[in-house]
């Protein structure tokens, strides 16, 4: 879906107020000021393409936050490749400061703080990214947030290209086969990003820390039937046989774990006084169960005793 705003649809005295709220709305969760009060010229297209949103702005001298009380209110986390097209500025995140000039871009995450400062006009182009799709692509030791992707740096200006052709063209392209247009794209642009030099590398998760951070994504999700090791594992930044291996050298597997913890929380809600007004099947389905009598046998075999003896037990 495309959308466009204006602040020359506005009278002067409300239009840096229409910015900042349209930005809330149509971008994501920010704060924005600047130093000086009148008129503020902006304009912000948006346009999809698979999992893709390319956000194009053009605006005034601005300074935009994003804080922890921002990210409070959001649960979704993307990664924004922030392309500058005209005008300077600069970037924090993680206590790097970038300065971007036209024919540059940064990588900022959406679940940690940052700051974008533009003392002259500017446009820029913003790719909203699902975190995971960045993530298994780059890999875990590879920290692309704040870093400035010099024009001048191998690899730099190849992924900027793809960006920005893709953003052109995009609007006239089918919509299907959108989704895997958009990941050959990041395919090379990731690929290119990574064989610029700079990129600073982190060590990489211990077996431990990463076995912890699968786990809470699964409790997370249990909810979803279609919580999948591929799904655990994109959303981690690691492969499916990486995840595979941290659950075989814990003794057990994702599934297995997975189904136990579902158990566990049906076994808790069903012998709960307050949710004796609940079916055992809307219990089990909202634990992630998606078959009442797959899980009813499940049950039977995890504890001795079918969900609906625990149900009367309770109530008597």
């Amino acid at each position: 879906m495309s959308a466009r705003f204006s602040t020359a649809d506005v009278g002067t005295s409300r239009q840096f107020h229409y910015f900042r709220e349209t930005i809330c709305e149509t971008v994501i969760q920010l704060g924005a000021r600047r130093r000086h009060v009148g008129p503020f010229g902006a304009e912000i297209a948006t346009h999809g393409f698979g999992p893709l949103r390319f956000i194009d702005v053009c605006c005034d001298p601005v300074t935009i936050e994003r804080n922890p009380s921002h990210i409070a209110h959001e649960s979704r986390g993307s990664f924004f490749v922030t392309l500058q097209i005209a005008g300077t500025g600069f970037v924090r995140q993680r206590g790097r400061e970038a300065r971007l000039e036209p024919g540059e871009f940064t990588v900022l995450d959406s679940t940690e703080p940052y700051v974008l400062h533009f003392d002259v006009p500017v446009r820029r182009l913003v790719v909203e990214v699902p975190r995971d799709e960045i993530q298994h692509r780059a890999g875990l030791a590879n920290d692309l947030r704040g870093v400035s992707f010099d024009r001048h740096r191998p690899g730099a200006g190849l992924a900027f290209q793809v960006f920005s052709a893709l953003h052109r063209e995009a609007p006239g392209l089918p919509g299907n086969g959108q989704s895997r247009l958009a990941a050959r794209a990041l395919d090379l642009a990731v690929a290119a990003m990574m064989g610029s030099s700079g990129i600073p590398t982190e060590k990489a998760e211990d077996p431990r820390g990463m076995l912890c951070a699968l786990r809470d994504y699964a409790r997370a999700n249990l909810s979803d039937p279609e919580l999948t090791p591929a799904a655990a594992a994109r959303a981690n930044g690691i492969s499916v046989r990486y995840l595979h291996q941290l659950f075989r050298g814990a003794g057990t597997s994702f599934g297995t774990w997975v189904r136990e913890q579902r158990l566990e929380q049906c076994h808790d809600a069903i012998a709960d006084p307050s949710q004796s007004g609940r079916s055992i099947s809307d219990i089990a389905f909202t634990g992630g169960f998606n078959d009442a009598a797959h899980f009813s046998r499940t049950f039977a075999q995890r504890y001795g005793y079918p969900p609906s003896r625990l149900r009367a037990r309770r109530s008597s």
